[in-house]
């Protein structure tokens, strides 16, 4: 998907985009951590990339989401980012919902979707987190998919 007629990059990030520093993404990464309070997000905008970092008790967790000018871009630009990651597996099948998507084993999982590329980094979080002993990139894997849940509701 294309950008709408009349629609510009750079100004200020899509609002899809925003959802991961706020709506139910933070609640989410709250209830699956079984934090006791909802955790605030600072976010940065620049080069069309929204960036949303959680400073967690088990370390920062990072959201990235690339705005690119339309779909054949995004896609080069997921290559790119997938290219660079150390040891990055294709995800497919129910795995990728869909979506060309990656993880790696550090705790990293992207998507691309339209001309959106959404990576969570977890890297520098505690290799396991959370009371239910989640590994950093299964816990990637789970905040990227609550993202997309909330993207395909808007």
């Amino acid at each position: 998907m294309s950008m709408a007629p009349g629609q510009t990059m750079g100004a200020t990030p899509p609002k899809k985009a925003l959802m991961v520093c706020g709506g139910d993404v933070p609640t989410n990464i709250r209830d699956s951590l079984k934090l006791s309070a909802t955790p605030k997000g600072t976010s940065k905008w620049a080069d069309n990339l929204f960036t949303c970092t959680y400073a967690l008790a088990d370390g920062n967790l990072v959201l990235r989401v690339k705005q690119s000018t339309n779909d054949t871009t995004a896609s080069a630009y997921f290559d790119s980012r997938k290219a660079a990651a150390a040891k990055a597996s294709t995800l497919s099948g129910l795995a990728s919902l869909g979506l060309p998507a990656y993880e790696t084993a550090g705790g990293t999982a992207s998507f691309v979707r339209d001309n959106l590329t959404l990576e969570v980094d977890a890297t520098a979080m505690k290799p396991v987190v959370g009371v239910e002993k989640t590994t950093r990139k299964d816990f990637a894997y789970t905040v990227a998919s609550f993202v997309l849940a909330c993207w395909r509701e808007h």
